[in-house]
């Protein structure tokens, strides 16, 4: 049974090898040229292989364990915080006419002017010698 394998893969193979070996004699160059272009192809697919598998075992970075709390976190204490410091809070859309009156200064015309120059001048230090 193994034999009769062997004399079928052999008949199939056969004049596969005939024609390449014909190729051979006839074309030694080519033969040469495409036999070492094989050789590199299979020698760098090795060295991949080999680097590959053992950067990865070697290298390899291990899955962050889980933190679990088992207490609550404690916020250390601050000397420059209040004690009424909301640390974050939720933003409304709109500042009520007391959060207004008591936050928003309205600009007088010196503050203005001299926003417009400062202004002015980071413009020019910008923008250069450009015409």
């Amino acid at each position: 049974m193994i034999k009769e394998l062997i004399d079928s893969a052999y008949r199939k193979i056969s004049p596969f090898i005939r024609k390449t070996a014909d190729f051979c004699r006839e074309n030694r160059r080519q033969a040469v040229i495409a036999a070492a272009a094989g050789a590199v192809i299979i020698l760098c697919a090795v060295l991949i292989v080999i680097i590959a598998g053992g950067s990865q075992e070697e290298t390899g970075i291990p899955e962050p364990a889980r933190l679990e709390t088992t207490e609550d976190i404690l916020i250390p204490g601050n000397s420059f915080l209040q004690d009424d410091y909301e640390i974050s809070r939720k933003t409304r859309d709109k500042w009520t006419a007391e959060e207004s009156e008591s936050w928003f200064t309205v600009p007088t015309e010196k503050d203005i002017q001299n926003l417009s120059e400062k202004n002015d001048r980071l413009i020019n230090e910008i923008t250069g010698a450009a015409p």
